[in-house]
C-alpha cells in the first residue's frame, strides 16, 4: 500500500470562510480530495473544518500545510509507518524493513536493518 487516506484539519478559521465555497478552493488545491466530515457539512459554524485526502507515502510529505494563510494540520501521521504504508507502528518498528548483510570486523557477514 502506497497511498493512505487521511483526515486534514483546519483550525481557528475566520467566520466569513466557513462556508461550501472555502471548501471547494480547497478542494481545488488538493488533488487528491476524498470528502468532506459529515459534521464539518451540518454545522454552520464549528472549531475546525475536516477534510479527508489520499497522501501518496512514496512522496515526501509536507507537514506544513497552508492555504490562505490558514495551517493545515494532518492527524494521525504518528501512527503511520513511511516503509510499509500502514498504520499502527512507524518506520523504526517495521516488520518490512530489508535486512542487508553487513561485513564484522572479523569478516564475517551479519544482517543489519536497512533504515
Amino acid at each position: 500500500m502506497r497511498n493512505v487516506a487521511v483526515w486534514i484539519r483546519i483550525q481557528r478559521l475566520p467566520i466569513e470562510l466557513y462556508n461550501d465555497v472555502f471548501l471547494k478552493r480547497i478542494r481545488s488545491n488538493l488533488s487528491k480530495f476524498l470528502k468532506v466530515d459529515k459534521l464539518t457539512l451540518i454545522h454552520s459554524r464549528g472549531k475546525f473544518i475536516r477534510i479527508c485526502v489520499k497522501l501518496d507515502l512514496e512522496k515526501p510529505l509536507e507537514f506544513h500545510i497552508y492555504v490562505r494563510g490558514h495551517k493545515l494540520q494532518i492527524e494521525g501521521l504518528h501512527s503511520i509507518c513511511f516503509q510499509c504504508g500502514r498504520f499502527g507502528h512507524k518506520k523504526v518498528q517495521c516488520l518490512e524493513i530489508t535486512l542487508l548483510p553487513v561485513a564484522s570486523q572479523n569478516g564475517k557477514s551479519r544482517e543489519t536493518k536497512d533504515a
